[in-house]
Formats: C-alpha cells, structure tokens, sequence
C-alpha cells in the first residue's frame, strides 16, 4: 500500500517554516504540544538573557512562540540565529504533532 511520507531533515534550513510554524502554534491542540510550546517560550527567553548584549538586540521582544514567529516574518532582514532557531523549533513541534495524532 503506497502512503504519504514526511520526512524531516534535522538541521535543514532551505525549506519555509515560517507558515506552517504560524499554523501549528495557531491550532494549539494537545497537552504535549501546548505544553512544549510555553516550556520553549521561556527556554528561549532565558537563553536569549545569557548571550551578549549584541546578540540579544538582533532578536526582537516577543509575548510568545506565535509573535516571534510573526515579528520574524513581517522583519525586512534574515536573521541567521532566529532562522536556525525557528527552523528547529518547527521541525520538533512537527514531530511531536505528528507522534500525539498517531497516539490518540
């Protein structure tokens, strides 16, 4: 039986997270990804408070995963830190999105 397959490439950057990120933080469904949402969100604060103060200015003020993804998207510049970063958060909420729908 021939099915459809995802396949992720951890470290990938070259395909658009930015869109689907919007739409699986939009949907909010299941405790494990909720929950992996606004564990990430303060992770990211608290990580972002350890890096110099340089650093710390190249990323914008955020209330939550959603709005970093939106101010990200609407900055006329690519920022390789939140590119690398956003790419990976969307590839880890798209596994445990994928792993809670064949759950339950």
């Amino acid at each position: 039986m021939a099915g459809v397959f995802e396949v992720l490439l951890f470290g990938d950057e070259t395909g658009d997270f930015c869109e689907p990120l919007d739409k699986l933080c939009e949907r909010r469904r299941g405790v494990l990804f909720l929950h992996f949402i606004e564990r990430l969100h303060w992770t990211l604060r608290d990580e972002i408070h350890k890096q110099p103060r340089h650093v710390q200015n190249q990323i914008p003020p955020f209330t939550d995963i959603p709005d970093l993804v939106k101010r990200y998207t609407e900055s006329s510049s690519r920022n390789p830190i939140l590119e690398s970063t956003l790419t990976c958060i969307y590839q880890l909420a798209n596994v445990i999105r994928y792993d809670f729908c064949l759950i339950y």
